[in-house]
């Protein structure tokens, strides 16, 4: 795997990843929050500006995952 780009698979997932987002966070952001978030999140990986760390996790799809296990375990989504 090339460490400065993303997989089709990572792509896939990011984007799934920023849909469940913005599903579970509720009232957390603003509407135009997301749409302003994936913007920016598209155009880096377009730009492949980010590469893989060390222990080959692809930094966005980490910091994502990160928020979703943040919002879930401290009740700040939709459910909590």
């Amino acid at each position: 795997m090339d460490q400065n780009n993303q997989t089709d698979t990572e792509r896939k997932v990011i984007d799934a990843q920023i849909d469940l987002l913005n599903h579970i966070s509720g009232d957390l952001l603003r509407p135009d929050d997301m749409t302003h978030i994936q913007t920016l999140i598209s155009q880096t990986l377009e730009e492949a500006h980010l590469p893989h760390n060390s222990f080959g996790l692809h930094p966005i799809l980490f910091g994502l995952q990160t928020a979703q296990i943040t919002i879930e375990e401290t009740g700040l989504g939709r459910d909590g």
